[in-house]
């Protein structure tokens, strides 16, 4: 048995799963019985050996639900910002950001030097133009099965 304090453990914890863990989730942990609570006088410690059994079958869990993508339609999507975080995996100011599942399937600006930028960044195609236009059947290769009109 290996015991750790709560401290201790979301640092492991967080080592092990490559993303940050905080004490509070390893106290869910413990007070909903996920991981079995030792010591005494209000000194709560756990065994890393439980906490990793835990989350190797938490990994699994979450690798079977990880294998279907959500699909992204960006409109406005600008130099795509909100498309990185969507995609992840890329770092910032030191810190890393693990693969999303979803995944971009078209997306759309007017202003052309954010279609530029968009593109240079994120390495996908955009649909630069007025969505007014776009969507009078001219460029929405079949994503809408009948026609949105003109008025939105």
């Amino acid at each position: 048995m290996s015991l750790v304090t709560i401290l201790e453990a979301s640092k492991w914890a967080s080592n092990f799963l490559e993303k940050e863990v905080l004490p509070t989730n390893i106290s869910y942990l413990v007070q909903y019985g996920k991981v079995k609570k030792h010591g005494e006088n209000g000194s709560t410690l756990v065994d890393l050996n439980d906490l990793k059994k835990y989350y190797q079958s938490w990994q699994v869990k979450n690798l079977v639900k990880q294998k279907s993508n959500f699909s992204v339609v960006s409109l406005f999507a600008g130099c795509g910002g909100l498309d990185l975080g969507f995609k992840g995996e890329f770092e910032f100011l030191g810190k890393k950001y693990a693969k999303r599942n979803f995944e971009l399937v078209w997306a759309n600006d007017i202003d052309e030097s954010a279609c530029e930028t968009f593109t240079k960044n994120l390495k996908h195609d955009i649909v630069c133009g007025d969505i007014g236009k776009i969507l009078d059947n001219k460029h929405n290769f079949g994503f809408f099965e009948k026609s949105l009109g003109t008025h939105l």
